[in-house]
């Protein structure tokens, strides 16, 4: 286990990283090209990325253009620990942080997501394509000082481009492999400068599937979707800036990527129903800031997300009419938040309030049974919050804050029906020491947890609700840019005490296992990351990332046996990511890299996984003034992961193979 001496000895090791590279005077010559800052908005107020007492890792848009982040998956393995599950499925995608899981069917996500202040924090449309994306910020370890119930792992900032008064346009066509073509394009300017603004960007994707249909030599699984967004921004004033936001996302495609498992024939299946995705989410957010003086300021966000989930799988992958089963899903999350800053020589203050209501209607209908579940659950949340950073004495600073949530949850199925409150309080407080403006130490201790809640299909007597996940989190890191800003190295050590951890568990049927939520026992994660970033000559830089996390249960048995000492489900032991890019003043581009996890188990009983794996992804193009012309490879060596015993031993979901391909941008403004 993690001892109190590994724990003195990383805190030593990260006294000591600051002064590296600094023990000569001279600094290095100056450089044409360095590495960026980035100003974030992590702890809902602007500040400096490597400023912050927390993990975070901050991707600009020419970065996210750069490693082809297309949509939020994209983004494992890219952050240290974080890594994304799946069905097989575009709408459905499960994140897993520093041990802390969203199961598959768990309606209470571990890790919540925000796009442009809209929250989502169900893992069903825990989804994002990333274009017209001015920077994406995860935060690691526990938050809910700031965003409440659904963030003890971590929070996903996506903050798309706001319209201001300079006019831009592009357009980008990608084709490739599998028949797949990919477009998308923004334009975005002043209708009245100075005081009103409009922007629009809209995105479409199609691939062919690779799961394949022996019964009418298809796939079951094309992949197609296309997006928009929108935006009006208006400034009346120096003071009052007030945009509105809207975007819409449709899928018109193919089922899950999976097939049988056991199987003599992998990633086929023969299907007469190959089953469709036919889901929507649309939001809407208002937000409105007024700057009272140079200090202080007020802000509002008013946001509303609807998701219509409607597919359909034949889960017995024959023709046979047996596994058919249809999902009609819609969640309405309608939220208000409220928050007055303060800024003032190194002392940040922020109050706020906020209220949410989420109502989730679940029915689902197994074929040829006729039999139709259908649920309701509307869950009111209200919290206060407040967060203090306040400099004590040179470089020494503290920084805490404390939120209560109070949560009302009200569920009504055919054969069950109950109410629960549940309360908790979400301290934390961080100590941070700058020896310079480049380098600082900081010590945190939060408290995070995931909320309870009520199962949605047919679990075991006694097992209709479920308890809420708590946890305290305790970390150190380090953060440094050094030569002459050439060189960031970022370290973190953390623990993770958990109680009363969220599972999911499956009861065996006549057709397919259904899933239900239950708390095992306690248990412990501990583990570190390293962010690495050099460059050591004009346009080129080395990266690199990693992540351990050393997870396994604590007392836990059930009727599958005794669970203690194995491994959690979709928690790996390492994640990491290493390459290297090179961009040229005269246009020439280059970027290499690899990506890989450790091998996860899918149950319990550690029968089941996904293996250890790497890919490799390319790069290579020119970047004229107006144009950019790229190929690139996903996937290069078409390395196979399969899921196989997913969702209680009886499928396979199958990875994404290579995809190569042409890639070409025009900015026309």
């Amino acid at each position: 286990m993690f001892s109190r001496r590994a724990l003195g000895l990383a805190l030593c090791f990260l006294l000591a990283t600051p002064h590296l590279g600094f023990s000569q005077e001279e600094k290095t010559n100056e450089r044409s090209m360095r590495l960026e800052g980035i100003t974030v908005t992590a702890t809902k107020q602007e500040e400096d990325v490597q400023k912050i007492p927390t993990s975070v890792s901050a991707f600009t848009d020419v970065q996210l253009e750069d490693a082809k982040v297309d949509f939020v998956q994209d983004l494992a393995k890219r952050v240290p620990n974080l890594g994304f599950y799946t069905g097989g499925m575009n709408l459905i995608n499960f994140p897993t942080l520093r041990g802390i899981r969203s199961d598959p069917h768990n309606n209470v996500s571990s890790v919540a997501m925000y796009v442009d202040d809209v929250p989502v924090t169900s893992n069903l449309g825990f989804v994002s394509d990333m274009y017209d994306i001015e920077r994406v910020e995860v935060l690691r370890g526990p938050q809910g000082t700031l965003y409440g119930r659904s963030s003890e792992g971590g929070v996903i900032n996506i903050i798309t481009k706001r319209p201001d008064n300079t006019p831009r346009g592009s357009g980008t066509l990608e084709v490739g492999s599998g028949y797949m073509y990919h477009l998308k394009g923004n334009l975005a300017g002043p209708l009245i400068e100075d005081k009103l603004y409009i922007g629009i960007a809209g995105n479409t994707y199609k691939r062919d599937g690779w799961v394949k249909n022996d019964f009418d030599d298809d796939y079951v699984d094309d992949k197609k979707n296309y997006s928009g967004r929108g935006k009006i921004r208006f400034t009346p004033t120096d003071d009052l800036d007030i945009t509105f936001f809207a975007s819409y996302l449709k899928y018109d495609e193919g089922s899950f990527s999976m097939y049988k498992w056991p199987t003599d024939d992998e990633r086929h299946v023969n299907t007469d129903t190959p089953g469709y995705n036919r889901s929507s989410i649309d939001d809407q957010a208002l937000h409105i800031k007024y700057d009272i003086n140079k200090n202080w300021s007020i802000t509002s966000v008013s946001a509303r997300r609807y998701t219509d989930a409607d597919y359909m799988v034949d889960y017995d992958f024959s023709p046979m009419k047996f596994g058919e089963t249809h999902k009609y899903d819609k969640y309405n999350d309608l939220s208000q938040e409220i928050r007055l800053g303060y800024t003032n020589d190194g002392v940040n203050f922020l109050l706020g309030g906020y209220y949410d209501r989420f109502d989730r209607r679940v029915q689902y209908e197994a074929i040829p049974f006729k039999m139709v579940t259908e649920t309701q659950d509307v869950t009111d949340t209200r919290s206060l919050f407040a967060h203090l950073k306040y400099p004590i004495w040179g470089g020494l600073s503290v920084s805490g804050g404390l939120r209560y949530d109070s949560y009302t949850s009200d569920f009504d199925s055919q054969t069950f029906s109950d109410e629960k409150d549940w309360s908790s309080f979400s301290p934390k407080i961080a100590l941070e020491y700058a020896f310079n403006d480049n380098s600082m130490i900081y010590a945190s201790v939060a408290r995070g947890y995931r909320a309870g809640g009520f199962n949605s299909y047919t679990p075991p007597a006694g097992k209709n609700s479920f308890d809420e996940e708590e946890l305290w989190a305790y970390e150190i890191g380090s953060k440094n840019m050094l030569f002459d800003n050439t060189l960031k190295v970022n370290l973190a050590f953390f623990v993770n005490d958990i109680k009363d951890v969220q599972v999911e568990q499956y009861v065996p049927t006549a057709m397919n296992p259904m899933p239900y939520i239950d708390n095992s026992g306690d248990t412990r994660a501990w583990g570190a990351e390293t962010e690495i970033s050099w460059m050591p000559l004009d346009g080129l830089e080395l990266f690199a990332s990693a992540g351990y996390t050393h997870m396994r249960y604590g007392e836990f048995e059930d009727a599958n046996g005794d669970h203690e000492g194995n491994r959690l489900p979709y928690v790996p032991d390492y994640t990491y990511n290493v390459g290297a890019q090179y961009r040229h003043s005269s246009g020439f581009f280059a970027r290499g890299e690899v990506l890989g996890s450790s091998k996860v188990y899918l149950d319990s009983e550690n029968e089941h996984s996904i293996p250890t794996h790497a890919t490799v992804n390319g790069k290579i193009g020119w970047e004229f003034e107006n144009a950019d012309v790229y190929l690139f490879a996903t996937n290069l060596f078409d390395k196979e992961y399969d899921f196989k015993g997913a969702f209680g031993g009886g499928y396979a979901v199958a990875s994404p193979p290579r995809a190569v391909g042409l890639c070409l941008t025009y900015h026309f403004l």
